[in-house]
């Protein structure tokens, strides 16, 4: 029944979700289905520039991108779905899914009640092993972050500020809220806990959404200034580093070799900035996705 179609239709109705994916010769042989694996590349491609699950799902449905049953209608799970996907880089885990009872043919995840098998270049990969391997570092790293800093997300929403989730203060660790007054032209950033309980219980600095950003482009151009500095060190990164230091170490080439910035760019403040602490209204430290870490003043 493997090579059917009657498979094929109880695979779609018994999966519990379905990502872009290979297709089989008449021989039986897994081979890539090109139309999806272009998908599949660009997902795990924008993923490591910066843009987080939820944009690139909106991202897909706005080009009107169709998925493998053929809609268009992307989520944020679809998407992490195929960045965990060990098939997309060559290997299969056997035996995700088994059928718990054969009447209802009902198939749940398998949690150990029956034996996984893992086979490691059992086909052609779509995404090289490095990448995919660079992508599991970086959604572990986002796990850990969300527990050190006791967040509920990271990077969260279709749109959203590039600072959000990752502005903390020097003094308790706590996170920073965004607030914006539209009407009166404001956009300030709170400590949690003043946000929540007051400012009698919290006095922590309030600052400007304006500095932030004067600051990040201050940031960006200190290190691009001191780009030679740095090169030998990110060189290092490339030959010795894991899979996403060596992606980081040359992304941070590439961006510093391009001219100093004149204006604010979000997008670029999503992609190299890992964390901000705040030591008064004006005064900052940038840790960026080398781990570079670069303080700021501003009069």
């Amino acid at each position: 029944m493997r090579n059917s179609d009657e498979f094929q239709k109880w695979k779609s109705e018994h999966l519990p979700f379905h990502i872009p994916r290979y297709d089989t010769d008449d021989d039986g042989k897994i081979v890539i289905n090109e139309r999806e694996a272009k998908i599949v590349k660009r997902i795990y491609n924008e993923f490591l520039w910066g843009i987080n699950p939820q944009q690139i799902a909106k991202g897909l449905e706005d080009k009107g991108v169709e998925g493998c049953q053929g809609k268009t209608k992307w989520y944020a799970s679809t998407i992490l779905g195929i960045l965990k996907n060990e098939k997309h880089m060559g290997d299969a885990l056997l035996q995700k899914y088994y059928i718990s009872d054969f009447l209802t043919k009902k198939l749940v995840k398998n949690k150990g009640e029956i034996t996984q098998y893992y086979v490691k270049g059992s086909h052609k990969g779509i995404i090289d092993r490095e990448t995919w391997e660079a992508v599991q570092e970086e959604l572990e790293r986002r796990e850990r972050f969300k527990t050190e800093h006791d967040l509920s997300s990271y990077s969260y929403g279709t749109e959203y500020n590039p600072f959000t989730h990752r502005i903390f203060y020097g003094k308790c660790g706590k996170p920073y809220n965004h607030h914006c007054w539209k009407k009166r032209g404001i956009a300030q950033w709170q400590c949690k806990d003043r946000t929540v309980k007051g400012s009698r219980y919290c006095m922590n600095d309030t600052v400007n959404q304006s500095d932030l950003e004067e600051t990040f482009i201050r940031a960006v151009n200190n290190i691009i200034q001191s780009r030679e500095v740095y090169l030998s060190r990110w060189k290092n990164m490339i030959e010795n580093g894991t899979a996403l230091e060596k992606l980081r170490a040359r992304q941070m080439i590439e961006i510093t070799g391009q001219p100093e910035l004149k204006i604010f760019l979000p997008e670029l403040a999503q992609l190299i900035l890992l964390e901000m602490t705040v030591y008064g209204t004006r005064e900052f430290e940038f840790m960026l996705m080398d781990r570079s870490k670069i303080g700021i003043q501003i009069g």
